[in-house]
């Protein structure tokens, strides 16, 4: 289960000791992306980006782990991560480009 954190970009999602953070930025320009949703599908666990488009889980299984991302008028982008502590920028683009990583 995902349970809050202090933070709506935070959360702590099961037992385990991973970690997978990072910061969601349009492709173009790199400029942050705040508001924009991160989520894992196993274990399901969701957050919205703060106003510097920083996400975080914590708790996370020593398993590959696929993580999506998204925001209105972007292509949706997702991928598949694993380690004990993952750091992500993720790059939305807009409809018609390629998201990259």
């Amino acid at each position: 289960q995902c349970l809050a954190t202090s933070l709506s970009a935070q959360r702590s999602c099961t037992s385990g000791t991973g970690v997978i953070q990072g910061t969601v930025r349009d492709d173009s320009t790199e400029a942050a992306i705040g508001g924009s949703w991160v989520a894992l599908i196993w274990p399901f666990c969701r957050v919205v980006t703060d106003s510097a488009g920083r996400f975080r889980f914590e708790r996370l299984p020593a398993a590959a782990i696929q993580i999506d991302a998204g925001y209105p008028g972007y292509r949706r982008f997702g991928r598949i991560v694993g380690g004990d502590e993952v750091q992500l920028r993720i790059f939305l683009a807009c409809f018609g480009d390629e998201a990259r990583l």
